[in-house]
């Protein structure tokens, strides 16, 4: 709940329309084995993360991949 919280407020159609976008691109891929809906919200919220090349960046220098 807390995190719903968290998030919900920071929503706005572009930043859900982002987050839809990389999990739709992703979903082919299998990331829901590696990586959580959770792990995109953060991406594009709190690091600003605009699309699929550059979440994949943000998970690599993180020492994650999909």
């Amino acid at each position: 709940l807390e995190l719903v919280n968290r998030i919900k407020p920071r929503l706005t159609y572009k930043t859900r329309k982002v987050i839809l976008t990389i999990k739709n691109e992703l979903r082919d891929q299998g990331w829901g084995k590696t990586v959580s809906g959770i792990d995109v919200y953060t991406a594009v919220l709190d690091k600003n993360i605009k699309d699929v090349g550059n979440f994949k960046k943000y998970l690599l220098n993180q020492g994650r991949k999909i």
